[in-house]
């Protein structure tokens, strides 16, 4: 069973060096073809932003025709009042109370879908200038292949240490890609952490009374003070 064990491993050892082997011969390729789907995916990303601001624009539409409502609400709820009516003003008073619950969850979902358009905004700045700063670095690098492959005829020595200098640059290449990929998994990770926590936010901050609750007695108290502080008729005169 050792034997073959030892077989195996060579086999792998074979393969990974095979494969290896592989992608430096055609980095360039790899780049290109990796250029290639990052434009992809930034394309597919814009669009994902345009159907979140689309989203917020219709949120915002509906904020404002039930603003409209609520005033007309409340304009019924004073009428009812002034009336004497005071089991009528209180129903109407109940619909204003629904009314200024649900605008402030409009306002809410409106503040959180700008926040994250803003921050896909900055990611796909971020992402275009990555991908054009990468870009130039593939002419660059281009460029540097053309070079060795013209000096390949000078003599074995500056061959060999051509070949070197392109493997270090190939190195640093993919020791770049693995750092990148690691600072946008922790970037992930902030801004799920970040989402994550505006609900238990809301939650201790209206617990602690600083977020205050709509009911039909607390808009009747308002409409109340509001109508008893305008001036009369003959005081405006």
């Amino acid at each position: 069973m050792s034997v073959w064990n030892k077989l195996g491993s060579l086999l792998r050892g074979q393969a990974r060096e095979s494969v290896e082997w592989l992608v430096d011969a055609n980095a360039l390729r790899i780049l290109e073809q990796e250029l290639h789907d990052a434009d992809g995916a930034l394309v597919a990303a814009r669009q994902q932003l345009t159907l979140l601001c689309a989203e917020r624009i219709g949120l915002e539409r509906e904020r404002a025709a039930q603003q409209q409502l609520l005033q007309k609400r409340e304009a019924q709820a004073r009428a009812a009042l002034a009336q004497g009516d005071e089991s009528l003003a209180l129903e109407v008073a109940g619909l204003v109370a629904r009314l200024e619950t649900q605008s402030s969850e409009q306002d809410r979902q409106i503040s959180h879908l700008c926040a994250q358009e803003a921050r896909l905004k900055a990611r796909l700045q971020a992402s275009a200038q990555a991908i054009q700063e990468h870009r130039r670095e593939l002419v660059q690098v281009r460029a540097t292949a053309s070079a060795q492959q013209a000096s390949e005829q000078i003599g074995s020595h500056q061959h060999q240490l051509q070949g070197r200098m392109a493997a270090m640059q190939e190195s640093l290449i993919r020791i770049r890609k693995r750092q990148q990929a690691f600072e946008d998994r922790e970037q992930a990770a902030r801004t799920l952490l970040d989402e994550e926590n505006d609900a238990p936010l809301e939650r201790r901050l209206q617990a602690a009374g600083i977020i205050a609750s709509h009911d039909a007695h607390a808009v009747l108290q308002r409409l109340r003070q509001s109508d008893s502080s305008a001036p009369e008729a003959g005081d405006a005169r």
